[in-house]
């Protein structure tokens, strides 16, 4: 699933297509073993507006389900910068 997504989203034109599976691609790097890969993946998660992402980014600020620090933390900050957007109606 992960190479079809990839490959969709280097051809697709349309924004909204194309964020859609950004999004789709970014929650299936969640579980990559590279912690890398998390991390960008928690990044791009923070950066959209989306409610249902902080269930999908939670888990990741918790030492026993996330062992790297980076990316707990980038966790952290992906769901403070969601709950402040949420806070000022950016959303």
């Amino acid at each position: 699933m992960l190479p079809f997504l990839q490959q969709r989203l280097a051809q697709e034109s349309d924004g909204d297509v194309k964020s859609a599976l950004a999004i789709a691609l970014a929650n299936l790097q969640l579980s990559s073993t590279s912690p890398e890969v998390r991390l960008q993946a928690i990044e791009l998660l923070g950066r959209q507006m989306i409610l249902k992402l902080r269930r999908s980014l939670q888990p990741f600020t918790r030492a026993e389900h996330e062992p790297d620090a980076r990316v707990r933390a980038a966790a952290d900050e992906s769901l403070n910068s969601i709950s402040h957007r949420m806070k000022v109606g950016i959303f």
